[in-house]
């Protein structure tokens, strides 16, 4: 009975041998990987599937989108969302792009697959279809055919990637979108640093402190209000708006009007067609402005739109916060925050054309 017991065991074992041997064979010429079906990996074998509970992310609507796997072919309507998925490193996710977009040399670089979809605003539901997207993200405002493009059946995902308070959800809403978390983490953790830096310095700030500033378009006399970015970039560095009380986003005033009110600070936003020197002469010269306090103070800014918006907006910030409060950001140099967005995020961000003005 013991040498029986023996040779059973002796056979037992040999067959775990065998069997250990099978797997680490298998395991090295590529039959067995990670456990985790093709399906749910990408080209780098990292999963991307989530085949139980999908992923699900809420976007600047407040909708809840929910996809079965990571989203590898992207449409985006919208320029802004496009730059920070590049931000993300996940530019070769993105297939389609509005015709504004394709004249960004430094973003169209890093989007090796993007082919025109036409118009920002009315885009084009046939080539749209064709690209065969698992998503398309699109402002939350501006789409003018957006019932076709989902009755085409195609998800869409509102997300303005504008405003820079808002720049850190968006982003980890689009590395969940498309596998990236790091990434985006990274980013994220990048903004919310300066996000942080500007609410310590402004923290202890008195009501008196608070400048009273008139924020004005492209247009001329076209002020910023009630719920603009400009109002809502004054409201983030607890200044005062002086158009608050203009319920509408923006809206034409007299010179009269600014007169009586007086602003502390003038920033004028310039458009992309005009330099920058241009917008702020165009302000210092405006004779009926001679009366202001900022006139004489010498508290007048131009700035480009581009630069106070979107995945690079918080150089902009930076700099409005500077014209605001000079004492409390004197050590801050907003362009080489733009310079160092550039280097860490998307390449050439910063050498396109001069975004922000010299150092105050």
């Amino acid at each position: 009975m013991p040498e029986s017991g023996t040779l059973i065991h002796s056979k037992a074992g040999l067959a775990i041998i065998a069997i250990s041997a099978i797997i680490i064979l298998l395991t090295c010429s590529g039959c067995i990987t990670t456990g985790i079906a093709p399906d749910q990996q990408d080209s780098s074998g990292e999963p991307v599937d989530h085949p139980d509970t999908g992923i699900t992310i809420t976007d600047s609507l407040g909708n809840t989108v929910t996809l079965p796997h990571t989203a590898r072919r992207i449409i985006c309507q919208n320029g802004m969302a496009a730059e920070l998925l590049v931000a993300i490193g996940s530019g070769d996710h993105i297939v389609g792009v509005s015709d504004a977009l394709m004249t960004e040399r430094y973003v169209i670089e890093k989007i090796p697959q993007a082919q025109s979809i036409g118009d920002w605003q009315t885009p084009n539901i046939e080539r749209i279809i064709t690209l065969k997207p698992d998503v398309m993200i699109v402002y939350s405002s501006k789409t003018l055919n957006i019932d076709k493009i989902t009755a085409a059946n195609i998800t869409v995902i509102y997300a303005d990637c504008n405003r820079v308070r808002d720049l850190p959800k968006e982003a980890r809403n689009l590395g969940k979108l498309t596998g990236k978390d790091q990434e985006a983490e990274r980013y994220a953790r990048y903004v919310e640093g300066y996000l942080n830096l500007i609410d310590e310095r402004l923290a202890n700030l008195t009501e008196s402190e608070r400048p009273r500033v008139y924020v004005e378009m492209y247009r001329d006399y076209m002020a910023q209000g009630r719920g603009s970015t400009g109002d809502s970039i004054l409201k983030s560095l607890k200044a005062r708006n002086i158009a608050e009380n203009i319920t509408t986003s923006s809206a034409v005033v007299s010179p009269d009007w600014i007169i009586q009110q007086d602003p502390d600070v003038i920033l004028k936003y310039v458009s992309r067609a005009k330099n920058l020197s241009e917008g702020y002469e165009s302000m210092r010269t405006r004779p009926e402005f001679s009366p202001l306090r900022a006139m004489h103070d010498n508290r007048v800014y131009a700035i480009k739109g581009d630069a106070i918006s979107g995945p690079r907006g918080v150089s902009g910030l930076l700099y409005v916060a500077k014209t605001l409060y000079p004492d409390r950001f004197a050590d801050i140099d907003p362009k080489k925050v733009l310079h160092e967005y550039a280097e860490m995020f998307v390449s050439g961000a910063d050498s396109i054309e001069t975004y922000l003005p010299d150092p105050i």
